[in-house]
């Protein structure tokens, strides 16, 4: 069983609107030369804004925050004296820029949606020198500016207003989105979904470290508890590639009449012969920024990250306007 979750890529790089925000943000996520490695305890995974702007550091700043009704910017396709009437995707949304007072890194710090509702994501991206073309500075990751072929940027955003960026679907190839692309010790995340009877919880609490994959899932007559550890697993060398992730994995179905145990799995006692591959896989450096768009080798198959059909993800029902 090899790690799903490095599918991800990058979070959203300097885009300023997200189209679909649920299904693109959640398929757009793991993932720069030169940094320190930071302590985990400097990059807070609790679904707050880390830094106030600070007029005094253009960096410093928040691009995009569309969460409550008392600090709504999102502006999508034509303008209005009131946005929200024109948006028609009513995630809530942030998008700011924070640094780490230890080292001085720079972090493009990003939520998506409300960890009191089926879905929310917050992530931290590391930027890395230079610009792109639109004007905001590079992360680890690469592709074009997204966030839907109709996004508008708003002039605050862009350090270079003159300068007007071309805006992608986000569910787009790896080349134009940058989906998949991000290098994975650059960032770390925390997504969560949940629905009645299934709760499922992704976090990456660390830069150096792989993420931990919790699903519960408690419906009528079965119960399944699924624990993927990988945190304390790192990118590189040749041990990444030998030591495995740790699992739970159960399962318990019963009769809803009689209660008899129909099946009761665990996969540590109940099969024969496992063999549990996740985690096994090193991370090669690309040639994008701060050493993006790189391959990953895993010990006993072969993953292209960048084939991935994102558009597969999406479910247009409830992401406006449908891919």
């Amino acid at each position: 069983m090899n790690s799903a979750m490095e599918l991800w890529g990058h979070m959203d790089k300097q885009h300023v609107q997200l189209s679909g925000r649920k299904t693109a943000t959640a398929a757009l996520l793991l993932a720069a030369m030169g940094f320190a490695p930071m302590a985990s305890a400097q990059l807070e995974l609790n679904f707050l804004p880390a830094v106030k702007p600070d007029p005094n550091n253009q960096y410093l700043k928040t691009y995009v925050t569309c969460r409550h009704s008392a600090d709504e910017y999102c502006i999508r396709g034509l303008h209005d004296t009131n946005p929200r009437k024109i948006d028609p995707d009513l995630t809530p949304f942030l998008m700011e820029m924070a640094q780490d007072p230890t080292t001085g890194d720079y972090f493009y710090h990003t939520l998506v949606g409300d960890p009191n509702s089926d879905f929310s994501q917050e992530s931290y991206i590391a930027t890395t020198n230079g610009f792109w073309a639109d004007g905001f500075i590079k992360t680890s990751s690469e592709g074009q500016l997204n966030g839907g072929i109709d996004a508008t940027p708003p002039n605050s955003g862009i350090l270079n207003p003159s300068v007007t960026g071309i805006f992608y679907d986000p569910l787009s190839q790896s080349s134009l989105s940058g989906n998949g692309s991000g290098r994975p010790d650059d960032i770390v995340f925390r997504q969560t979904v949940k629905s009645a009877g299934f709760v499922q919880e992704t976090i990456k609490a660390n830069r150096l470290n792989k993420p931990k994959i919790t699903q519960a899932v408690n419906e009528a007559g079965m119960s399944s508890n699924f624990v993927l550890d990988m945190s304390a697993l790192t990118y590189f060398g040749a041990a990444a590639q030998v030591t495995g992730a740790s699992m739970i994995n159960t399962l318990l179905i019963t009769d809803t009449q009689t209660d008899e145990v129909l099946t009761n799995f665990d996969v540590n006692t109940s099969s024969q012969k496992s063999n549990i591959n996740a985690g096994k896989y090193i991370y090669n450096f690309g040639n994008g920024s701060g050493g993006s768009n790189g391959t990953y080798t895993y010990e006993t198959s072969v993953y292209d990250i960048y084939s991935t059909n994102w558009a597969a993800f999406s479910d247009p029902t409830v992401n406006v306007p449908n891919f």
